[in-house]
């Protein structure tokens, strides 16, 4: 709680509902992965943060308006938090299990990052999924979308 200059436990909302301490807290972040492979506790949280990341993705997937059988579903993943995919992604698969009958649709989820300014990039992965060419370097859009993961989601059915 000093790294946060807090008293209890309930000073710490704001922090994370605010939006203005996001450097703050993903120094936080960066120094509890220091610690996650000799805290159970840390894991723990971490675990915890990927199950909450994968849950919103089934919860906006079951809204899914085609509604249709496709062959993946590409994730856009934004912040730092994903530079800690490695200590997220146990929580984040338990999830996709517990959750499989709610995600009908998408065969395959394709997390995607952004290696740059994430309006340009999110542009270029539409154009990309749509087959559609915004640009002549193609070379360039390729370098800026990079695949964080993917994970077959009948694997887990």
């Amino acid at each position: 709680m000093f790294f946060l200059k807090i008293q209890s436990y309930r000073e710490i909302l704001p922090f994370f509902h605010s939006g203005k301490q996001n450097d703050l807290i993903a120094s936080l972040t960066a120094k509890l992965t220091e610690f996650s492979d000799k805290s159970l506790i840390v894991e723990d949280v971490f675990r915890k943060a990927g199950y909450e990341l994968a849950n919103q993705i089934v919860a906006v997937q079951q809204h899914n308006l085609a509604n249709e059988q496709m062959s993946s579903l590409s994730i856009v993943c934004t912040g730092s938090v994903f530079k800690s995919w490695r200590l997220l992604k146990d929580g984040f698969v338990s999830c996709l299990k517990i959750e499989a009958n709610r995600l009908h649709a998408a065969k395959r989820l394709d997390l995607i990052t952004i290696e740059s300014d994430s309006t340009i990039g999110a542009a270029f992965l539409a154009a990309k999924l749509s087959k559609t060419e915004i640009c002549s370097e193609s070379r360039a859009q390729n370098s800026m979308i990079k695949k964080l993961d993917s994970i077959d989601l009948n694997g887990l059915k």
